[in-house]
């Protein structure tokens, strides 16, 4: 969703109806959805008239929007319609703060954010392996030990107390001789101290995967340069293409597990 590079609702709603859902009437059913008369919609979108907040967050249900999109384009409302300087001038810093909890990808990758100061859940983030394993116990081929030891090259021994620690935290669930998924997973915020170690033990694990050279697997690194203006909207692009690949693997099934690494940073 591309509201986030829109400080004026007005020119949002535009792009929105007249470009990403550009479609015969759209705007009949929008006025409809938001209870108001398509005249009325057509003098919001000429900037002649303002959505009230009600009508605002009709239109972010009729459009799907996440909770923390709607929350930004209702703040655009209050700060369209806001009558003072002061007013103003605090809701546009509401609106730079939603924009970059936005880019934050914990508020976008739909799992149970941690604390961090939990000791628990310290071993999960500091080695590759719970995390795998727990994500694997979801492949019915990968629900015992034997089989988890095999496929990740490690002995039983170590299969076997992760998947007890696993279990310990919910995560996953014990039947006869299987380790099942329970279905949870957990992501941490993006300020935690554990993302370093976090990120560090899945790059030292991809060094291994490359090692393998396995044909369908992709490897791609890349040194560039491009303006300042045009790192952000490269970031949100990048942001988007996560989002939409954790929509897709919930589409799917699972017969295999695969890993994604992504980095975006300036040297």
């Amino acid at each position: 969703m591309e509201i986030f590079e829109f400080k004026n609702y007005h020119k949002f709603l535009r792009y929105l109806i007249l470009e990403a859902y550009a479609q015969r009437g759209l705007q009949a059913k929008l006025s409809k959805a938001i209870g108001c008369q398509a005249a009325y919609l057509s003098q919001v979108l000429k900037e002649k008239a303002d959505l009230s907040e009600d009508q605002a967050y009709k239109l972010s249900v009729f459009f799907n929007f996440s909770k923390i999109e709607t929350e930004y384009f209702l703040n655009l409302i209050r700060y369209a319609r806001a009558s003072t300087h002061e007013l103003k001038s605090y809701l546009k810093y509401k609106g730079e703060k939603i924009a970059e909890e936005a880019g934050n990808l914990a508020s976008r990758v739909n799992s149970m954010v941690i604390d961090d100061e939990n000791e628990q859940y310290k071993d999960y983030f500091i080695s590759w392996i719970p995390s795998a394993i727990h994500i694997a116990t979801s492949c019915p081929k990968l629900q015992t030990i034997p089989n988890l030891a095999n496929h990740f090259a490690l002995s039983e021994k170590k299969v076997r107390s992760t998947l007890i620690y696993l279990e310990k935290l919910g995560l996953v669930e014990k039947h006869d001789q299987n380790y099942i998924f329970s279905g949870k997973s957990i992501h941490l915020p993006f300020e935690s101290w554990l993302n370093t170690p976090h990120q560090m033990a899945k790059r030292i694990q991809v060094l291994d995967i490359i090692a393998k050279e396995e044909p369908n697997n992709i490897h791609y690194s890349s040194t560039f340069t491009i303006d300042e203006k045009d790192f952000l909207p490269l970031k949100e692009k990048i942001l988007k293409l996560i989002q939409s690949t954790q929509d897709d693997i919930k589409e799917s099934g699972t017969e295999v597990v695969c890993g994604l690494n992504i980095d975006l940073f300036e040297t």
